[in-house]
Order: C-alpha cells, then structure tokens, then sequence
C-alpha cells in the first residue's frame, strides 16, 4: 500500500560570521564561543574530516541542512566533542555508506540523514535520548540498527522505509514508537519488544510484508490503529496480558494469521481490527462466551471460526 512520507520543508537561517576552511567546509562562529559546520562548498568532495577544533575554538555542532544533497560525500569523520547535528543536516548524500556519531553527541535533528539511500552502517551517540522524526527515513540499504539503552523514544518515520533492514537492537530503557516509525520496512521477520514500551502509536509497523512474528511488551495497553496493518507474512503475535484496547485494523490484511489467543482482560475491540484476515480460523478467548459476546457485538471475523473461551466454545456464524 502506498502512503508517501510527508515531512516538513527544510529550512536554514542566513548564515553569520562564516569562514572557509580549506577542504571546502563553510563555519560560523556561535554566541557561545564555538564553531558551527556552516555547509560544505565543494560538491565535488567524497572524504571529510571535521577537525576538532577550528582556530583554537571547539567545533560542537554541525548546522541545519549542511551537507544537504551532498550526493558525492562517500565518507566523513565527525569530531569527537560535536554536540549537535542539526535536522536534514545530511538528507539526501545518496552515496555515504557509513556514519559513526561520537558519544559526544546528545541531539540528533529530526530527516538528519533522510534519503541516503546507500547507507549501510550506523553507530549511534549512547548519549541520545531520542530518534527524532524521520531520522534515517528511507534509508534503503540500512540492514542493521543498533538503538542504545540512553534512548527513551523513537520518533515518527525515524525507519520509514529502510527495506533492508534486518535486524533491530531495541533499547531496554525504550517507551514510545511513533507513527510509521518501521512502516513498510519489508525485509523485517522478527520483532521482540523490550517490556520497557508503553506506547506504540498508529501504523508503527504497516506494511512490513515479510514480517513473521511479534512479541508484544508486557506493559502494552493498547495497540493503536492500523500497527501491523497489511503485514501479510505475519503469523504469530505474542498479546500482553494486559491489553486492554486492540484498534482499528490493527491487523487488517495479515491474511496469513491462523491463530490468536486474546487477553481476558481486553475491553475494546474495534470492528475492523482483524479484516482481511482470511486464514484466522481460531481463537482463543481468556473469558468467558458472555464476555466475548459482549466484546465482540460489532467485530466480523471468518465464518465457522471457532473461538475458545474459558468456559465454553463459540462458533462464528
């Protein structure tokens, strides 16, 4: 299913107090006494080394947009006391093929590195606190991601579309996944959780077609609209026994999903949750008929689907 990623327009400040340096990168001097990565003039370079220090003072960050479009920087060293890189600071350098962030860094702008389509290798600050919107959106073949335990939140579209992406190391100290943060990320097989996440927001997971199982988190209440919508290779998930609320296609068009064993403490089930779900045929229910009955007024399932409850067996008419 194709739903484009929309983002905000890229925007940068004039420039003040710049200075070139000789390999063609552009600085300005902050209010706070240190220098910022300002652009990068010569389009023509692959290699940069951003030096520590630029005329005895600190380089702490790297501006908005400065190495935007940059399709020719195959390789570049960032320095080990940057702070800061800034939003779509390296959006669209189609033919970087690796970044290493230095702990150093404690903030990472949101689409920073947004379309480089030939990225392969990412180590992360263990000193960042989040993944901002659409950090590595699109970044078609990332096949590996590795997201320290310092982070607390993934934000919205911050893996939209990476669809070589394999294998997933989840924070343990994680609580929030934003919207389409893995959508259409179709190379994913296997998605365990750390119970330390609290909140999955609408459409987390869309569309990954090759995904086979999931272990839901502990502490999971709710599992938004659309999560796994059209993950039609998905024929396992693992239900909290906590859940309270399944929402709407949450798990249309997994048509491969034969079975589901639902939480007796669940309250809300919207009727379009498991549409499209043409191979679910059983389900376990950890009530009982009346609670089913009562849960399920307005939901369709299968025909002849057989669901069993704590005292009894429902057949689906």
């Amino acid at each position: 299913m194709d739903r484009p990623l929309s983002k905000p327009k890229p925007n940068n400040p004039e420039l003040d107090n710049e200075e070139e340096f000789d390999n063609g990168l552009v600085f300005s001097l902050k209010e706070d006494g240190t220098y910022e990565v300002s652009k990068l003039n010569d389009s023509l370079v692959s290699e940069i080394v951003i030096p520590d220090t630029y005329q005895g003072k600190k380089i702490r960050s790297i501006k908005n947009l400065a190495f935007y479009g940059c399709k020719n920087l195959k390789k570049i060293k960032l320095p080990d006391g940057l702070i800061r890189i800034g939003e779509f600071a390296f959006e669209g350098c189609d033919n970087l093929a690796e970044i290493s962030i230095p702990n150093s860094v404690t903030s990472i702008g949101q689409f920073a590195f947004d379309e480089c389509t030939n990225l392969v290798s990412v180590q992360l600050s263990e000193n960042i606190t989040s993944i901002e919107d659409g950090t590595f959106a699109k970044c078609g073949h990332l096949n590996k991601i590795e997201i320290p335990n310092s982070v607390l939140t993934i934000g919205n579209n911050a893996f939209f579309d990476c669809r070589s992406l394999t294998d997933i190391i989840f924070s343990e100290n994680l609580t929030t996944i934003g919207e389409r943060a893995f959508g259409k990320c179709g190379s994913l097989t296997h998605i365990v959780l750390p119970n330390s996440v609290t909140s999955i927001k609408e459409e987390a997971f869309f569309s990954c077609l090759n995904l086979i199982s999931v272990v839901l988190p502990d502490n999971l209440m709710r599992i938004a609209k659309e999560t796994f919508f059209d993950c039609e290779s998905l024929t396992d998930i693992t239900f909290p026994k906590e859940l309270a609320g399944i929402g709407e296609s949450a798990f249309a068009g997994c048509y491969k999903l034969k079975t589901v064993t639902l939480p007796g403490g669940l309250a809300v089930l919207r009727s379009s949750a498991f549409d499209y779900c043409g191979s679910l045929n059983t389900l376990s229910f950890e009530g009982t008929i009346n609670e089913w009955f009562f849960l399920t007024q307005s939901v369709g399932f299968n025909s002849g689907a057989v669901v069993h409850c704590t005292d009894g067996d429902v057949v689906i008419k």
